[in-house]
């Protein structure tokens, strides 16, 4: 990469204090924009692409992908240690700061207080990293209004990772969605558990050694929803419509909501769920430990290995309880000791 030159200093001092007042912020974007470009669906994930990989009104997505390879690890840059391209840190402003949705990094201590406020323990255990989403004045004011005197509850949405970076610029939206089941809308649940199994571990598109959330992590939203009849759910009782559009399964179960109307939810907290463990090395310096290779076969695949396991269990019931698998094991056996000359009968060697 090019050294730094006196036409980008504006825009690496920028970037650098940007980093000096909002590292943990400035993370989590770059996480999730990386894990859009490296997916293999970047074409359509990356909503809105980098205006500065435009070309002649086409997306330079090559282009991208190359520079993206090049970022480093945010907490040297940030430490002045590393120099970049102005194209670069144009980039990395851009991803990190100019979005109209702010990130909040809170401290450990904030999310035993969201567990209260929402009622629910996670079973996948505390997140490595809570954030939350500030809105800017006209969004929260509108909001705020449509809410009024209705009800405002808390729901969990699962999502691949590399969707997240769509989802931190424009919420959640419906029309975005496929058409599953029990019809058109964004699907949440009021269990953590079931939003969860939504969320599998997506690698990040950086290494351990330049992200403070390692090679994989799982993010997990949790979302107010305004209670309008434009939100179909069966946990409460008085609400007589809980049927979707488009519905082929009939009314929404129960733990699921179903939100056809976009402007009745938002993302309020992202639940960080990270490979990295802080850790020291010799020198006093974080560093980032690297698990094994069972444990990310595990957290990448665990859904298919545990399918797979399932069907030869299956699999093995079935032949241990088959009359004819256990004939041509006997005719097995005794073709082998014919063959050796041996009598099933005898039992001397």
């Amino acid at each position: 990469m090019e050294g730094v030159g006196d036409d980008n200093r504006s825009s690496i001092e920028e970037l650098v204090d940007y980093l000096s007042q909002h590292f943990y912020e400035a993370e989590l974007s770059l996480a999730l924009f990386t894990a859009a470009v490296t997916s293999y669906r970047c074409d359509s994930l990356l909503k809105p692409f980098p205006p500065m990989y435009i070309v002649d009104g086409e997306p330079d997505i090559s282009a991208l992908a190359a520079d993206v390879k090049s970022i480093p690890c945010l907490k040297q840059l940030a430490a002045g240690k590393l120099s970049i391209s102005s194209q670069l840190a144009d980039l990395l402003l851009w991803v990190v700061k100019y979005r109209k949705t702010k990130l909040k990094h809170l401290p450990s201590s904030s999310f035993e207080e969201l567990t209260k406020q929402t009622g629910k323990y996670l079973p996948m255990g505390n997140p490595q990293h809570l954030y939350e989403l500030q809105f800017n004045e006209q969004s929260e004011a509108a909001f705020t209004n449509l809410a009024a005197d209705r009800k405002v509850f808390c729901a969990f949405h699962g999502s691949r990772l590399e969707n997240f970076f769509s989802i931190l610029h424009h919420g959640l939206c419906g029309h975005m969605n496929k058409t599953s089941l029990f019809g058109e809308g964004t699907y949440l649940s009021t269990e953590p558990s079931v939003a969860a199994n939504f969320s599998p571990w997506g690698h990040t598109g950086r290494s351990a050694t330049q992200s403070v959330f390692g090679h994989s992590m799982s993010v997990l939203a949790l979302c107010e929803v305004i209670d309008d009849p434009s939100v179909k759910h069966s946990f409460d009782s008085e609400k007589v419509d809980r049927k979707a559009p488009n519905s082929m399964g009939g009314d929404v179960p129960d733990k699921y909501v179903v939100v056809t109307n976009n402007d009745m939810l938002r993302v309020k907290y992202l639940l960080v769920y990270s490979e990295a463990r802080k850790s020291h090395d010799s020198s006093g310096a974080e560093s980032t430990p690297t698990p094994s290779l069972v444990t990310r076969l595990l957290r990448k695949h665990g859904y298919w290995l545990s399918l797979f396991f399932y069907v030869f269990v299956l699999l093995l019931i079935g032949l241990f309880n088959s009359k004819s698998f256990w004939r041509q094991v006997r005719r097995l056996y005794e073709n082998t000791f014919d063959s050796l000359g041996w009598s099933g009968s005898d039992s001397s060697w």
